[in-house]
């Protein structure tokens, strides 16, 4: 049907049937760093011996909302490959929201792809025989438009290279990832729920977040009953009450002041109470001691009474 060499062709909201090559290319052959645009479009019933709907060596391609259907590649006794696609020495392709379906090859039913690249974006692939993809060094990346924070429920592709490089599709609508854990900051991911990863202890993250965030010193890592050791599923960095310290980033809980001592809410550390004062363990404040008692010391849990024959009229007193 169409043969482009180092030149450019685009094709919008066409249907092509039935187009027929011996060896390249049936519907469309590409080479000599040609560039190809085929947007809303139908391709069927194709026939070739190598790319039965498009056959591309070197140059980029770029395919979009694009369904292919019913191709096949046969090239006698030697192997033929890429029953939609193929593409080879450098290729460099671009596919969003392409569908292929019912395609046929010895190598690559749905694309054949050798020292190319490829990114494809909520690619569709079913009953393509022998399998979706043959990868023959070439870069691939298979991925949704789910955004970061947000996961697919996929299909891993039948492919020659499916446990080293696994390439998601058919994707199902996207879903949050939980409380407690991120895509860190990475979009498209399609593994399903495993897609998601839970934040490190000390750090907390809310549904469909994109990373997690890591609770400052003075906070802890809690979720909604704001209970200490909470070590999964953490969504709020909750500051230290009074009277409770943490000098430590990504924390899971708050220390008490020592006797003596107070602080104020999500402090770093406790304060020593100043002479004329005392405090009880996990004191928010130090209180004066009382007429008729006395401190010298700081960092006192007590005061002391004023010795027989002696009397003290102030509050506070330091002696």
């Amino acid at each position: 049907c169409f043969y482009v060499e180092g030149s450019h062709l685009t094709l919008e909201d066409v249907v092509l049937k039935g187009c027929w090559a011996n060896v390249y290319g049936g519907a469309l052959f590409m080479s000599g760093d040609a560039t190809a645009i085929v947007k809303r479009s139908l391709f069927v019933a194709h026939f070739a011996g190598f790319g039965a709907a498009i056959y591309m060596s070197s140059g980029h391609l770029i395919l979009e909302q694009l369904n292919i259907t019913d191709c096949e590649v046969d090239y006698g006794d030697h192997d033929a490959t890429g029953g939609a696609l193929h593409l080879s020495s450098g290729a460099n392709a671009n596919l969003t929201q392409v569908h292929i379906k019912g395609c046929s090859a010895d190598q690559g039913g749905a694309i054949f792809a050798s020292e190319s690249t490829v990114a494809a974006v909520d690619v569709f692939m079913a009953d393509n025989t022998p399998e979706d993809l043959y990868n023959a060094a070439s870069s691939m990346t298979c991925r949704n438009s789910c955004p970061s924070g947000f996961y697919g429920t996929c299909a891993a592709a039948v492919a020659s290279d499916s446990e080293s490089n696994p390439c998601y599709v058919n994707c199902g609508g996207c879903s949050s990832c939980p409380n407690g854990t991120s895509t860190n900051g990475v979009a498209g991911l399609g593994a399903g729920l495993e897609s998601c990863s839970g934040c490190a202890t000390g750090s907390i993250s809310a549904a469909g977040a994109s990373l997690c965030t890591d609770c400052s010193e003075g906070r802890y890592a809690t979720d909604e009953t704001g209970t200490f050791g909470v070590t999964a599923e953490a969504t709020v960095c909750s500051a230290c009450e009074a009277g409770y310290s943490q000098p430590a980033a990504k924390s899971v809980f708050c220390t008490p002041c020592d006797a003596g001592k107070s602080s104020e809410a999500a402090s770093t550390a406790c304060s020593q109470c100043p002479a004329g004062t005392k405090s009880s363990t996990a004191s928010p404040t130090c209180t004066t001691c009382p007429a008729g008692e006395y401190q010298i010391q700081k960092n006192s849990s007590t005061c002391v009474a004023c010795e027989a024959g002696s009397y003290q009229s102030k509050n506070g007193s330091t002696s």
